[in-house]
């Protein structure tokens, strides 16, 4: 199984599974986990290691990157965003600030 991160990932998983018409106890077998680690990883819980993401991705014949996308950065709620850019903002980052 994966730890727990702090990084905002989308978890696609069930989505896909869903649409190859597979129980997540089937999934779960094939793949190596209990149900219940599919169902945090699914859940956006946990994101699993890169052994578990490679297996998940060749059970649902499906690239990784199809299972999992990164969430944009937060935009910055700052009050004072017209008079300062602070560094490693999200939304001066994005290119849609000021």
């Amino acid at each position: 199984m994966g730890r727990r991160v702090p990084v905002e990932l989308e978890s696609r998983v069930r989505r896909v599974r869903q649409s190859r018409g597979l129980s997540q106890a089937e999934l779960a077998r094939a793949v190596g986990l209990s149900p219940q680690a599919l169902s945090a990883v699914e859940a956006g819980r946990y994101v699993p290691n890169t052994a578990v993401a490679l297996r998940l991705a060749q059970v649902l014949g499906c690239a990784v990157e199809d299972l999992f996308v990164g969430l944009p950065p937060p935009r910055c709620r700052c009050s004072w965003r017209r008079r300062h850019r602070p560094r490693g903002c999200g939304w001066a980052a994005s290119g849609t600030g000021w």
